[in-house]
């Protein structure tokens, strides 16, 4: 099992600054997770592995805060490329239900989503005839 783990000089590659002393101007002037209360639209954040969760609990813990639509779904055992057909699945059907719920939200959508299945027969059907 290989994990992913950051430099510690990550930061500074990133914002050629040290996030302390001068160059903490520079990192609340261009570091995007001091800058979450502008973010408008809808995020689904998908976090593969406990290390990513770790990764990604900063920006979703603060848009949560904040009370703007935000999802974190959580794959323990996923690659870096979902490979599993359940995990596809799951990944892809919260898809369409964060997007039902993001237009239901604005007015823009009428009756229940469709689920994978049902677009799934949908197409199928299209293709046979």
């Amino acid at each position: 099992m290989q994990e992913m783990y950051f430099s510690p000089h990550q930061g500074y590659e990133i914002y050629r600054a040290n996030p302390f002393g001068e160059g903490l101007k520079r990192w609340l002037e261009v570091a995007p997770g001091f800058h979450l209360d502008r973010v408008q639209t809808p995020l689904r954040i998908e976090a593969l592995r406990a290390v990513s969760v770790i990764g990604e609990w900063e920006i979703y813990s603060s848009l949560r805060h904040q009370s703007k639509p935000v999802d974190l779904i959580y794959f323990p055992e996923a690659q870096h490329k979902l490979q599993r057909p359940l995990e596809r699945m799951a990944s892809q059907q919260r898809r369409l239900d964060t997007a039902y719920n993001n237009l239901q939200d604005r007015g823009g959508c009428q009756g229940p989503p469709k689920s994978l299945q049902t677009m799934q027969d949908t197409l199928c059907c299209g293709l046979e005839q």
